[in-house]
């Protein structure tokens, strides 16, 4: 980083867990624009130099995650284009003690970029969009000041723990034209298939 940046409007919160440890943690939002040189992805040593692609983020290897790809990062950014209200959730960084937060005025002076814990191809699609048509937007961020350590633990543990959404449910929710009628054959009471699909799990006589 040439400078200093500044980050205003900044939250400050405290989490205090039953045997009395706390962990504080700061909410804001920095732009498309400054999160190329705000943040950094933490790769596993080597893997991101194996296949040669286009970066939008940038990326160490002393860490702990999988190179990020470049598709996922430009089809992301397509949608943000195309859905001006979107809202995203919130990406998780570790400021490394570098994001310093000010009672005074509720900033957050970054003195180094942060790790991306979770979130990587969010952050990489809003610069893949910004890269595209130069517009601006607002990224919402978790920032901890944690160790190297504490990161890799917490990146295990959102990635061990989440489960992703069943491609039948999304099918449906989008409304495409074969999950139509798929619902339609399903809840037809002439339709020789009533009560014979289903979205997530295959049951006898099904």
């Amino acid at each position: 980083m040439n400078s200093k940046i500044v980050l205003n409007d900044v939250v400050r919160r405290t989490k205090v867990a039953t045997d009395g440890a706390s962990q504080e943690y700061f909410l804001g939002q920095m732009l498309s624009s400054q999160a190329k040189e705000l943040t950094f992805v933490p790769v596993i040593k080597d893997e991101a130099t194996k296949v040669k692609r286009k970066v939008y983020l940038v990326e160490t290897d002393n860490g702990y995650q999988r190179p990020g790809s470049p598709r996922r990062m430009e089809a992301f950014g397509r949608y943000l284009m195309e859905n001006e209200q979107l809202f995203t959730p919130a990406v998780v960084l570790s400021g490394r003690n570098n994001w310093v937060y000010s009672d005074k005025d509720g900033s957050l002076t970054i003195e180094g970029p942060a790790a991306i814990i979770d979130g990587q191809h969010r952050v990489g699609g809003y610069v893949a969009a910004y890269e595209n048509d130069q517009s601006d937007r607002f990224i919402d961020f978790v920032v901890l000041n944690i160790s190297a350590e504490e990161e890799e633990r917490l990146f295990l543990d959102i990635n061990s723990n989440a489960k992703s959404v069943a491609t039948g449910l999304v099918s449906l929710l989008g409304r495409r034209t074969d999950s139509i009628v798929a619902d339609t054959l399903n809840s037809h009471p002439d339709s020789i298939f009533k009560d014979r699909f289903y979205i997530t799990s295959k049951r006898p006589g099904t």
